[in-house]
């Protein structure tokens, strides 16, 4: 994967968090967590798609 998250607009995330086949509302929780300068292990995410999103 190797995408710098925090340089993605909310819609790119979005599109990239439905093609990995997770909820909508993952992307909300994902963004404010970027925004606010949380690491990946810090958000509230299932483990699967946090081992997805450090591909």
């Amino acid at each position: 994967m190797k995408k710098i998250l925090q340089d993605l607009s909310f819609e790119e995330l979005e599109n990239l968090i439905l093609s990995l086949g997770e909820k909508k509302f993952r992307t909300k929780q994902l963004y404010e967590g970027l925004m606010r300068g949380k690491k990946i292990s810090e958000i509230n995410i299932s483990a699967e798609l946090r081992s997805e999103l450090l591909k």
